[in-house]
């Protein structure tokens, strides 16, 4: 697997195919996603999307999944997405449920908030925070990218959002141990 994934690091198809051949025999989840950046490499970008896109959704249903390889397919989506902002929606979609085991879930859903940000329609990036809600990331730029998105999305939460990151502003920089009170 480390060969295969380090020639297609590179785009090299001619080494990386036999290699990537022999281990969908046996671990055929992680031969897509490693394809998948191959296809990246060699500057298809839209059957890197489609492969990608696969493997998030094989990836539901297999509890033995790399976390690794998982952890570069999901690094992969946010490149393609930049790249070919044409397959947003496609990715965003794609890791819109966890995979098998909740593996990577926290990288799958920020990474998925992130290609959502890049979209002309709102409309994703709202999907994209329900996994955050009603307990959002308490950090400032999170914050400010979900106020920005629920108000451009029209969408009812922008409130409670603004106020939630007004409140984080007027209690930046305060650390928990300056409200205790000293040891006698």
């Amino acid at each position: 697997m480390v060969l295969a994934e380090a020639y297609a690091n590179v785009g090299d198809a001619e080494q990386a195919e036999p290699l990537l051949k022999q281990l969908a025999q046996k671990l055929p989840d992680e031969a897509a996603a490693i394809r998948a950046r191959l296809l990246f490499q060699r500057g298809d970008v839209d059957a890197a999307a489609a492969a990608a896109q696969a493997v998030f959704i094989a990836h539901r249903q297999q509890p033995w999944s790399s976390a690794l390889v998982l952890r570069r397919a999901v690094a992969l989506a946010y490149e393609i997405a930049q790249r070919a902002p044409q397959h947003v929606p496609g990715l965003v979609d794609a890791l819109a449920e966890p995979v098998s085991v909740h593996l990577v879930d926290r990288v799958r859903a920020d990474v998925r908030f992130r290609i959502a940000l890049m979209a002309p329609d709102p409309a994703l990036c709202v999907a994209a925070l329900q996994s955050y809600e009603p307990f959002p990331d308490w950090e400032r730029d999170f914050l400010e990218k979900r106020v920005a998105c629920y108000r451009d999305a029209q969408d009812p939460r922008f409130a409670r959002a603004e106020a939630e990151l007004l409140e984080y502003y007027d209690n930046e920089g305060q650390t928990v141990g300056q409200h205790l009170v000293p040891a006698p």
